[in-house]
């Protein structure tokens, strides 16, 4: 057990504030400036200055980007796209000077810093396959032949080029002035927003404070058998592996506490439990058997909170399954906090580059497992234990 003066001490460093996680947070999600897609989080990591990184192009892409306006790339190093001949980007083209001398930003054009190649941002947006300058237009190859740089030109008087540059134009207007159809459903998501964000600064303030405090987070009382508790209680069991790479099974039971007429819902931590095994029906009869010994009815328990691994929610072999054949009153209820990493790892894996990141964690992982040599080698240079990774495990995310 942690000592309360090294947790006062780690806590005395602690300066960040809510507020600044929150502020932290935002700034990482770029904010549309008018109505905008509802899948921020999918769309935060697009590069605008990089069309061949895009997602495919859908309504709720398209309107992403015309709301963050193209990144022209006009801080690049030109050097770096030189082609064999000696040839390279200028950001001469980047301006256009009419019949009248003056001298207007050609705003459709982006340089890609990676690709090393232009195209043109309202064509890439409403793709046309009878563009006579197909490459300029092509998400996935762009234009880099300096040579003949001059077809940048060709591509500009185009009727296809001109159709959807007012195509980009009427989009940015309508987003701007509220006039798009679904106007009214964006705005809601952007309260919706809001309301979940105000929530969790609530939420990060309490733990904040729960911590400095050197506060429990699950009740006040450890003591089974309070004069004041109730009859009935439920159960919270949650295993999570510790620093020495032992698994280890909390013990928590929630109650109805009473005193001088107030009634109140309590959380009280009992235990920990050290577990070796991982079936559902091994884990239940540890469960069963710890509760025996600190004199706890099964028959009284009212719920059952655990994770959404299959051993614990399982419906026919889950811990919940195993208790409740023995009691029909213990329903069971996932932990909600739980479900929401669930919801957070759904997100993230919308993300291709983040899939991608994580599938090749895994098949590393999965290159030593297999064989025992290489796992050897790995263990004695690593000296840690290894685990692949799992949707239901909160430690497979460290």
């Amino acid at each position: 057990m942690i000592s309360s003066e090294k947790i006062e001490t780690c806590v005395s460093s602690i300066t960040i504030k809510s507020s600044e996680i929150i502020q932290d947070i935002s700034s990482d999600i770029h904010e549309p400036t008018s109505s905008s897609t509802s899948f921020e989080t999918f769309f935060q990591l697009i590069n605008c200055n990089d069309p061949p990184s895009w997602p495919p192009i859908t309504d709720s892409v398209r309107v992403y980007l015309v709301t963050q306006e193209p990144d022209q790339g006009k801080d690049a190093d030109f050097s770096k796209s030189m082609s064999d001949d000696g040839r390279r980007f200028s950001p001469y083209w980047f301006k256009k000077t009419l019949p009248n001398n003056e001298v207007i930003d050609r705003n459709w054009l982006i340089y890609s810093k990676n690709s090393k190649a232009v195209f043109c941002f309202p064509c890439c947006l409403f793709k046309s396959n009878t563009l006579k300058t197909a490459s300029i237009a092509c998400t996935n190859e762009g234009f880099s032949d300096w040579k003949n740089i001059n077809r940048i030109l060709d591509h500009e008087k185009s009727a296809d080029h001109r159709n959807h540059f007012l195509q980009w134009k009427s989009l940015e207007n309508r987003l701007k002035n509220s006039q798009c159809i679904d106007d009214k459903l964006q705005k809601a998501i952007l309260l919706e927003k809001g309301r979940w964000r105000h929530i969790l600064r609530i939420i990060l303030d309490a733990i904040l404070f729960c911590t400095k405090n050197n506060l429990a987070f699950r009740g006040s009382s450890t003591t089974i058998g309070n004069k004041h508790s109730a009859k009935y209680f439920s159960l919270l069991f949650d295993c999570t592996p510790d620093v020495s790479h032992n698994e280890q099974m909390a013990e928590v039971i929630r109650y109805v506490d009473i005193d001088n007429g107030k009634i109140t819902v309590e959380k009280s931590f009992i235990d920990f439990i050290n577990m070796e095994e991982k079936t559902g029906d091994e884990l239940a009869i540890e469960i069963l058997t710890k509760l025996k010994a600190d004199e706890l009815d099964v028959q009284n328990v009212r719920g059952q909170g655990y994770d959404n691994g299959a051993n614990m929610s399982g419906k026919y072999h889950g811990v919940q399954a195993v208790i409740l054949n023995k009691n029909n009153l213990a329903t069971f209820i996932p932990c909600a906090a739980h479900c929401l990493n669930l919801s957070s790892v759904h997100a993230a894996s919308a993300n291709v580059k983040l899939q991608f990141f994580f599938d090749v964690i895994q098949k590393i992982y999965t290159f030593f497992v297999k064989s025992t040599t290489r796992w050897k080698i790995l263990m004695d240079t690593l000296k840690i234990s290894l685990k692949g990774h799992s949707d239901t495990r909160w430690a497979s995310k460290a």
